[in-house]
């Protein structure tokens, strides 16, 4: 114990000496929370996390890998931790209500110091076949949230509507101007370090297994779809229904 915290024990001990054991007990059996470099969050993965069909977690937990198992009671499924890297992954579920609690119950975790850890959410998502190719990734700077919006039942849609799909404060598709108050939906991540990270990224070799180059072949007429694929970078459209 540092002289510190032998102080802290000396002054609260005038008060109660009760207080004074109590305290110095706890400075020397709660550990210290572990500082933490990386949180890699994915939002789904099957039952087993190694060995059946591929989720978005798996990859992580085998090839980083993340191969310690850490009890989470309040989140989703338990966590995963790589100790010599300090990188810890979690699942935090489908749809905006179970990610938000997984997100809270662990930040709000004493065991983990966040304070200087970089957080890498790996989704996976479709691409319009007009703009690249299946199995690229995609570092992202704008996401919109796609789930604040109005559906009209495809049956009453309007003559003339090429949807019925409209944000909210609309009464027409694609209607003009965008409300000024777009941060309701709309977020913009860090465009430094997503800078940074594409440059750091950019020239990777992704791999391009047969399987996947037979997927790509069938996207006649989509020039930009066939092509092997890279790293690049992008936005999202981000919701619940799809």
């Amino acid at each position: 114990m540092g002289r510190k915290a032998l102080d802290w024990c000396a002054y609260i001990g005038k008060i109660s000496r009760t207080s004074l054991a109590n305290f110095c007990r706890l400075e020397r059996v709660v550990p210290r929370a572990l500082p933490i470099r990386v949180v890699v969050v994915t939002m789904y993965e099957s039952a087993l996390e190694t060995g059946d069909h591929f989720g978005e977690f798996r990859l992580w937990v085998e090839r980083l890998p993340l191969n310690e198992r850490i009890p989470f009671p309040h989140g989703f499924r338990d966590l995963r931790y790589n100790s010599e890297k300090n990188v810890i992954g979690i699942v935090s579920g489908v749809g905006t209500a179970r990610a938000a609690a997984s997100m809270m119950a662990l930040g709000m975790d004493p065991r983990f110091d966040l304070t200087q850890a970089y957080w890498l959410v790996a989704g996976i998502a479709g691409v319009n076949p007009l703009e690249a190719s299946i199995g690229s990734a995609a570092w992202v700077e704008w996401v919109v949230d796609a789930d604040l919006a109005y559906e009209i039942d495809a049956r009453e849609i309007p003559a003339g509507w090429s949807t019925g799909y409209l944000p909210l404060g609309k009464t027409r598709p694609y209607e003009e101007p965008v409300e000024a108050d777009g941060a309701r939906w709309v977020y913009r991540l860090d465009p430094g370090l997503i800078a940074w990270a594409y440059q750091l990224t950019a020239d990777l070799h992704l791999n391009d297994p047969p399987e996947l180059r037979e997927v790509r072949s069938r996207y006649l007429g989509f020039p930009a779809a066939q092509v092997p694929p890279v790293v690049l970078r992008g936005d999202e459209v981000s919701g619940t229904t799809f």
